[in-house]
């Protein structure tokens, strides 16, 4: 399979929805996520290559065909590996702040939690290390950090504190509502109890965009880097511009050419969630060949939620946060 990258832009305000059920009696104001979920985008890049694509009716017979394992049958074509919000101008990208980061009270400087050597169980996993939370800080909730940022500050430990090294997503995100009723077909009147207001989030500024690596079987899909696509997204179908890069942009040519030229000088590693995440194994912390868990940076969990059009179910899960951090 080819590793590619599709910038996303949409032209309009978009409703992403999260786990929370939207009932006009019981939840009347529905607030948008700012990034949708993985397998959001995964639908609608994979919509998009079904009605544009040659082999579009070939795939579509082969899901046909093995509906029982549909989720092995669509990945042999389509992979998302990461979604990153992406700055045109400054060639970056952008990640949710690891939960180790911290925020002083006038929002400019910020700390990095030390960790202490400290032997406790959490159910039946005993760890050895414990974030201590810096005094007059809070954790940065609700910011990014940039790739570029990343490198040159949250890898540089040995400093106390740093300025201006996060991004609020009020920075990066603004919002717009909508506002329904229900009216009663035989009275003409609005319905006790069916106020609702939906929030939609969009980017506050042109130079923002969605930047999503997929893994795709370029044998059968085909992309064009002179061509414009188009495909629908958010919870109200609307239109976004989507370009497909034929090369990596500055920021992840970086990412990679530290991390191959990183040379361990010990055996711990930290590991960071750039999206929300679900572990089959193990409730709340991964289960990898080869490591073993030794400390967790975590926050209460959130709902994840989806909705099978091939048999009608919804489900729902519980998933780690954006952010959340292990020590292997």
């Amino acid at each position: 399979m080819k590793t590619s990258y599709l910038k996303i832009k949409p032209y309009d305000s978009l409703f992403f929805r999260d786990g929370k059920p939207f009932k006009k009696e019981e939840s009347n104001w529905h607030i948008s996520m700012n990034t949708p979920y993985p397998s959001t985008i995964y639908g609608a890049i994979f919509s998009m290559i079904l009605r544009g694509s040659k082999n579009g009716r070939n795939i579509l017979e082969d899901i046909e065909k093995n509906k029982k394992n549909l989720d092995n049958i669509v990945k042999k074509y389509l992979k998302i590996q990461n979604i990153f919000i992406y700055d045109l101008l400054q060639e970056d990208i952008y990640i949710p702040a690891p939960l180790d980061i911290f925020i002083d009270e006038d929002r400019r400087r910020n700390k990095i939690g030390k960790y202490k050597k400290l032997q406790y169980t959490v159910g039946s996993l005993t760890l050895e290390y414990l974030l201590k939370n810096p005094k007059n800080y809070k954790r940065a909730d609700g910011y990014y950090i940039s790739m570029l940022k990343y490198f040159n500050y949250y890898q540089e430990q040995n400093k106390d504190y740093f300025d201006n090294v996060l991004i609020s997503k009020d920075e990066i995100f603004t919002s717009e509502y909508n506002v329904g009723i229900e009216i009663d077909k035989y009275t003409d009147t609005s319905k006790n109890h069916h106020l609702y207001r939906i929030d939609k989030t969009l980017f506050k500024e042109r130079k923002f965009y969605y930047l999503v690596e997929i893994k795709y079987d370029d044998k059968i899909v085909k992309f064009n880097a002179d061509e414009v696509y188009q495909l629908k997204l958010g919870g109200e179908g609307k239109v976004a511009q989507v370009n497909y890069l034929e090369n990596k942009e500055y920021a992840l040519k970086k990412l990679e050419k530290v991390y191959l030229d990183k040379v361990l000088t010990c055996n711990k590693v930290k590991m960071i969630l750039t999206s929300n995440s679900i572990f089959k194994e193990v409730a709340f912390y991964p289960k990898l060949d080869n490591f073993k868990v030794i400390g967790i940076v975590n926050d209460k969990e959130v709902n994840t939620g989806g909705f099978s059009l091939i048999n009608g179910v919804r489900k729902m899960y519980k998933s780690n946060k954006a952010g959340c951090i292990y020590i292997l």
